[in-house]
């Protein structure tokens, strides 16, 4: 099911890339056609490394699952992490407003 996934993105990055040449974007359809061709050349190199990944993340997993004080941390983590980008993004709205006018300041500190 990985190894679906992985040509997937290949096949998306190469339809996107197609897509931009045809609207003559041909910067970003060069872009994504690299980037299409280095996905395909990665996932040729370690297609048969896929398996022993998968097999590797179930063990870490079933040993994950059976502490639960690790999920706990985990979760704890989340919410920092969370509350974090919410104080950043409210500072970044502060930033952006500062350089409007009074009126529309305190809806985009409010958005």
């Amino acid at each position: 099911m990985m190894k679906v996934y992985v040509h997937i993105l290949t096949t998306y990055l190469a339809v996107v890339s197609v897509l931009c040449f045809w609207c003559r974007q041909f910067f970003w359809g060069g872009a994504f056609s690299v980037g299409a061709l280095l996905q395909f050349l990665y996932v040729i190199s370690l297609i048969d490394r896929l398996p022993l990944t998968m097999l590797i993340l179930r063990k870490a997993l079933k040993l994950v699952w059976g502490l639960p004080k690790v999920i706990m941390v985990a979760h704890a983590f989340t919410v920092v992490m969370l509350l974090w980008m919410s104080l950043g993004s409210f500072g970044a709205a502060g930033v952006v407003a500062s350089n409007m006018s009074d009126e529309g300041r305190w809806w985009l500190l409010v958005r």
